[in-house]
């Protein structure tokens, strides 16, 4: 059995999975380190998001390309992400994904925007919990509302440790919001989403190496939802299995834990895992007009009818449950102010915010959100409910006077009531049937006759449906009718928990705990059909629990939401109750009142005795008030109190504490009035003098990030630069060819060591006119021929000499620099070796006999005219085998087999080649179809470095025929 059900992830067919890379000011080194240590197979989708400059064309393709093998290429519309390829925003540009492509939009020029936000939102809307978002350097704190995003649907976040990114503005910003799941340096960052990709969940089918029993497994899972349940008073028992269970195997996994006891072991001794657990299931995934169709809807039918409607003297009230930090609430509120000026007509209007998570209530109280609210907020409402403020925005006393933030929790606490608008979106969706069915029976039992409901798109109006109907099925938005309640509320205010320290010390078996359950039932049917209604109240007069069916006596008032004697009892009966807290305060002790008659919430006449019994004499001791029927006898003794009396002195008692608050107040007002001017108007100007700082600050931060990434990537092209240049340096040594570069007004920009040899030239003539530098050339014309090249953009070609006979071939050329200027090189190549080869040639080719050169490998490197004609002649008319290139000795072998004079040749040119012999020489017949020929060859060694042997072969077929005739 599976306790938790896993969304399947396959551990490496995943090319639908995507890494968002967010960086900003120094994320060029970053990101290099990221890619020299990344593996170029993982099958994912790289996007690398930066605040990049519109006014300048981005290099950073090109710079990634030398850092990795995977394609880097930009960012372009309609085209959908493939595997292994690494994808740049293009500069000036905002990218979204959609339905599995990129969409790219122009963003408005020298703006504050979020491009990292953006993207990451939609990442984690189209790809889930395939989404993994990567925050890199940078300044600010882009990226910390989308990795919140990603981190909700499931995917991974991981940071750039602080210490190690030259801006840490951005990594610290997304470590604050709690949603990181990793901080490394950047070059373990790869080696983590590698380890991430191969063991994407620890799942039930491969969680266990040592398999646990299912008795087991649901005695660590609640072991887990009891310590939870102790620490931080939330059970999360009535949660869906499901979707806990996902979020505390992605803890696991990231823990490295094989099973659930392993991990409920760990909770137990780690305050900080727990915290951050808690964090995971309580995860604050909410903006500013979340579901813009829903606000619209609420702003063009629900507010205005609600205003409508309203009574001028009761104003209008509005819940809203599950607020997270507060952004639904204040949205509420601003449509409806917004719908009070259009109709100018002003209502009191109080909007009850509530959440189960404290910290969430801190920040939505506290009014203050980043800069990166301006994804969310149009310039209208931004400047209309908000003031800027240091690093953000703080919402202005009208919104934040409109909302009450408190703490509440849906299954355990009673609801509101008598509320025009209630919205709960998208809570209900992590409670199991039954807490779904109960919560949303205390949303409809909050929502007066003709008021509205609104649930999260994918929830739904499972009980009671026919109390409401509805005004759109797709956005949930439903109008309360006038059909009575067919589920009422009858006093149970909470599902049975279990109690968390026993759970905790004796963790039980899956019995026992049906067995628990059991006995709570009953409990609580004893309590709802023959006890008396009763409240457990502080020493404040602060419910702190009910007791059977107290519904008949809950009579809630306009106001600030406190749940006190003072607010929740009918009003004959809140003097006498506050009378008997009073003298159970006082002296301790149990008490009795007389019967008082008054009419119940249904409107029948009712006579209650209050009992009160105080359960331990100290002065914060918490007391039980029991409200009894006349026609029940009290079972507890208690003595009988005179009201009067103790009214009386309770009376006396605030009194004098008003009193002296009163003088104490009035010294306060004195003293404050003569300074509030003064600060006022200092305010003012400091107010606006802030707010032009802020938005000058904003826009130069946004074009110093762009600045150090231009910055970057110039420091890189200069390094790519200086290489360059050194290899350049390097070529020109070893090619060994004197070079001259000059400007278009021949002026000297550079030279090579060579050229010293020419010119008499040093570092501190770069910059002089070519003319005044001495050249030991016979070249008169160098400076005209400059002069043509660059006016005329022609190439020159000139044989020169040198004053000491050497001589150069003069090429100059002409070249554009980047500016569009022309400039000149000139090159002088020492030609004397291959004008003494030429001369060499001349003199071979007026010899008539057949003359061939022999390197000491016996390869023909030299030839006369007269043999290539031979050549030509006698079989070989393209020259491939018995010219400059074949190997004569090579040939001579291969003919030596069947002819004995080609034997004779070849050992006598090896022996003249191997230096046993200084010369060779032999007559041999060599006949064609036309003629019968004699020739002699003649094999001579050379000593020279290139040259081993010179081949003559003359003919003397004349004279061998003069002797045969003679003879």
């Amino acid at each position: 059995m599976r306790i938790f059900q896993r969304m399947n992830v396959h551990p490496h067919a995943v090319a639908d999975t995507i890494v968002a890379i967010g960086a900003s000011a120094g994320g060029l080194e970053a990101l290099e380190q990221f890619f020299r240590n990344c593996p170029t197979d993982l099958g994912i989708t790289y996007v690398v998001v930066q605040h990049l400059s519109p006014d300048h064309k981005s290099m950073m393709d090109d710079l990634l390309a030398r850092y990795t093998q995977m394609p880097v290429v930009m960012v372009k519309s309609d085209v959908a992400p493939l595997p292994d390829t690494v994808y740049l925003i293009p500069a000036g540009t905002h990218i979204e994904i959609e339905e599995g492509r990129f969409k790219v939009t122009q963003k408005l020029p020298h703006t504050f925007s979020l491009p990292i936000d953006i993207f990451f939102k939609s990442v984690a809307k189209s790809f889930g919990n395939k989404s993994i978002a990567v925050i890199l350097s940078g300044t600010g704190s882009d990226g910390s509302l989308g990795i919140a995003d990603i981190n909700a649907v499931g995917g991974l976040v991981i940071v750039q440790q602080p210490t190690d990114a030259k801006f840490d503005g951005m990594p610290t910003s997304a470590i604050h919001t709690g949603a990181v799941h990793d901080v490394l340096p950047v070059r373990e960052i790869p080696t983590r989403l590698k380890h991430y990709l191969e063991n994407p969940g620890v799942g039930f089918n491969n969680l266990d190496i040592e398999p646990q029993t299912e008795l087991e497994q649901i005695a660590a899972r609640d072991d887990i939802f009891a310590i939870l349940n102790n620490e931080f008073h939330i059970n999360f028992a009535d949660y869906k299995v499901g979707t806990i269970g996902r979020r505390i195997e992605r803890r696991m996994q990231l823990k490295h834990l094989k099973n659930l006891r392993e991990y409920a072991n760990l909770l137990q001794v780690n305050a900080a895992e727990l915290d951050t657990l808690r964090g995971e299931l309580l995860i604050p995934v909410t903006s500013f007009f979340r579901d813009r169709s829903v606000f619209e809807l609420l702003a063009q039918e629900v507010i205005p009818e609600i205003i409508a409607h309203a009574n001028p003297l009761q104003g209008i009230r509005c819940w809203v449950a599950g607020c997270s930090t507060g952004e639904e609430a204040y949205s509420l509120v601003m449509l409806f102010l917004e719908a009070f000026e259009q109709r100018n007509e002003w209502l009191p209007l109080k909007v009850f915010a509530t959440d189960i998570n404290q910290d969430n209530l801190d920040i939505a109280s506290n009014g203050h959100y980043p800069a990166t609210i301006l994804s969310e907020l149009s310039t209208d409402h931004l400047n209309k409910f908000f003031d800027v403020d240091v690093d953000g925005y703080r919402v202005k006393p009208q919104l934040r006077q409109a909302v009450v933030f408190a703490k509440h929790n849906l299954l355990q606490d009673a609801p509101f009531t008598r509320m025009d608008l209630v919205s709960c979106r998208n809570t209900l969706i992590y409670f199991k049937n039954m807490a779904q069915d109960l919560v949303l029976q205390k949303l409809q039992y909050a929502v007066v006759p003709d008021g509205f409901l609104t649930l999260g798109i994918s929830e739904s109006m499972t009980i009671n449906s026919s109390s409401f109907h509805s005004l759109d099925t797709k956005l949930k938005v439903f109008q309360r009718n006038h059909t009575p309640l067919s589920h009422e509320l009858r006093g149970q205010f909470a599902l049975a928990a279990k109690p968390a320290m026993e759970r905790v010390a004796h963790p039980r078996l899956a019995r026992e705990h049906f067995k628990d359950t059991w006995v709570e039932q009953a409990r609580e049917m004893v309590l709802q059909q023959f006890a008396p209604p009763a409240m457990l109240v502080d020493h404040t007069g602060k419910v702190i629990h009910l007791y059977g069916d107290v519904q008949s006596l809950l009579q809630l008032r306009h106001g600030a939401a406190e749940f006190t004697l003072n607010k929740v009892l009918p009003d004959k009966l809140q003097p006498v109750a506050s009378a008997l807290l009073h003298k159970c305060k006082r002296e301790g002790g149990n008490y009795r009142s007389e019967f008082v008659r008054f009419n119940d919430a249904k409107g029948q006449e009712s006579s209650y005795q209050v009992v009160a019994q105080t359960l331990e004499h100290k002065p914060e001791s918490q007391v039980l008030l029991a409200f009894v029927r006349a026609a029940i006898a009290p079972t507890l003794p208690a003595t009988p109190v005179e009201l009067s009396h103790e009214l009386s002195d309770k009376i006396n008692a605030l009194e004098v504490e008003l009193q002296a608050t009163r003088e104490s107040l009035q010294a306060t007002i004195e003293e404050l009035e003569t300074s509030n001017e003064e600060l006022q108007a200092t305010n003012e100007e400091l107010m606006a003098s802030n707010e032009e700082m802020q938005s000058a600050n904003e826009e130069l931060q946004s074009v110093n990030e762009e600045l150090n990434t231009v910055n970057s990537e110039y420091h890189e092209k200069m390094v790519i630069l200086n290489r360059i240049n050194a290899d350049l340096d390097s070529m020109s040594r070893a090619a060994g060819i004197a070079t001259l570069f000059v400007d278009q007004n021949k002026t000297v920009t550079r030279y090579t060591p060579d050229a010293i040899r020419l010119f008499k030239i040093r570092d501190s003539d770069i910059g002089r006119p070519v003319d005044e530098i001495v050249s030991r050339l016979q070249y008169n014309e160098f400076s005209q021929d400059l002069a043509i090249t660059l006016n005329h953009e022609r190439t020159i070609e000139r044989e020169v000499k040198s004053t000491d006979g050497v001589e150069f071939l003069v090429r100059i050329l002409p070249y554009r620099i980047s500016s569009g200027a022309i400039g000149a090189v000139a090159t002088f190549v020492d030609i004397t070796p291959l004008k003494a080869s030429q001369q060499l040639q001349i003199l071979l080719n007026a010899l008539p006999e057949h003359v061939a050169v022999l390197d000491k490998f016996g390869q023909i490197v030299l030839v006369n005219s007269a043999w290539e004609q031979f050549a030509r002649v006698n079989g070989d008319p393209t020259l491939a085998q018995t010219c400059t290139g074949a190997n004569y000795l090579d040939a001579c072998e291969q003919a030596a087999e069947q002819d004995p004079f080609a034997r004779r040749a070849y050992l006598g040119i090896k022996s003249v080649l191997e230096g046993s012999k200084s010369s060779f020489q032999m007559s041999y017949p060599c006949h064609s179809p036309a003629e019968n020929r004699w020739f002699v060859m003649h094999a001579v060694s050379v000593k020279h470095g290139q040259f081993a042997a010179v081949v003559s072969h003359v003919n003397v077929t004349d004279w061998i025929i003069k002797e045969q005739q003679h003879d």
